[in-house]
């Protein structure tokens, strides 16, 4: 039972809150530009299901907090239902002075709006997030420097050598060796460009990470990238990097870019393995023999 509420402390109560964070911060999108644009809101909630606990604003929105923190809507007055779908009947339903305010009543441009500002709060959100981290506690460092490279690996037979300093891999820069290891392992059996100083000289080379299995403290499986190069780090090795505001702004928009970047690779490689993409590629073939045999 113990280990049961700890473990609900532990993983579950984060998580709901990080989740709550981000919901708020998404449906606040969508609020704050329908507010903007004259477009009435019936219901601001976080989460599905019965109302815990809410109030009614001055401007009739109601402001709830629902039962299954999973989530979270803004409903427009004159939606059916929570998920915004449009009800026919709405202009007979409401008066004259109230039907400009609807959604379904706005131009196409401003619906955009509305519906873009709710990803966008979240980029927003994310990068204040990523830069406030950056310029209040800075970013432990390890020089990215390789110190030993595995015989018969792929940095071996790439030329990958020890004292070699990794600039850039992808043309993501290097600032740390766990950069290093955090951009290789996200890319197993994808080709990588690495950017390394020796000696004064750079050099461009092409690596595909080998793929590695490990398995996290749930038990889970995970590939990961490896290509067999290594350094070991005492203390003195690690220091505290603070970047001034304007590096601030390429850091932390560098990483946005490759969490973006390294999501849509990771769901492009799960649709590989579950066979879509391959079915779709399959499809595209056969499309293209029966077209050429037409021809």
């Amino acid at each position: 039972m113990f280990d049961f509420a700890w473990w609900l402390l532990s993983y579950i109560a984060p998580f709901l809150l990080v989740l709550t964070i981000i919901v708020f911060v998404h449906e606040m999108g969508h609020y704050l530009v329908a507010r903007w644009n004259g477009i009435a809101i019936h219901t601001f909630s976080i989460g599905f299901g019965r109302e815990i606990v809410g109030f009614t604003d001055k401007l009739g929105t109601r402001w709830r907090l629902s039962m299954i923190p999973l989530g979270g809507y803004v409903r427009f007055l004159g939606d059916m239902n929570v998920a915004s779908l449009n009800d026919p009947n709405a202009l007979e339903n409401f008066d004259p002075q109230v039907r400009p305010h609807l959604f379904s009543q706005k131009s196409v441009w401003r619906r955009i709006a509305v519906v873009v500002a709710g990803p966008l709060a979240n980029i927003i959100f994310t990068f204040v997030v990523l830069y406030g981290l950056l310029l209040g506690y800075g970013q432990y460092v390890t020089e990215p420097v390789v110190q030993d490279v595995l015989p018969n690996s792929v940095a071996a037979e790439a030329g990958v050598q020890a004292g070699d300093r990794i600039l850039l891999v992808d043309g993501y820069s290097v600032r740390s060796f766990s950069d290093f290891q955090r951009l290789v392992s996200t890319s197993p059996e994808r080709q990588v460009t690495i950017l390394l100083d020796r000696l004064d000289q750079e050099i461009e080379i092409l690596v595909v990470p080998e793929v590695a299995m490990i398995t996290d403290r749930f038990g889970n499986e995970h590939r990961v990238g490896r290509i067999g190069v290594s350094r070991s780090v005492s203390a003195d090795d690690v220091v505290k990097f603070y970047p001034d505001p304007i590096e601030a702004i390429s850091m932390a928009t560098e990483e946005m870019v490759f969490l973006v970047d390294r999501t849509f690779a990771f769901l492009a490689d799960f649709l590989w393995d579950v066979g879509i993409l391959n079915s779709l590629a399959d499809q595209l073939k056969l499309r293209k023999s029966l077209a050429t045999l037409q021809l």
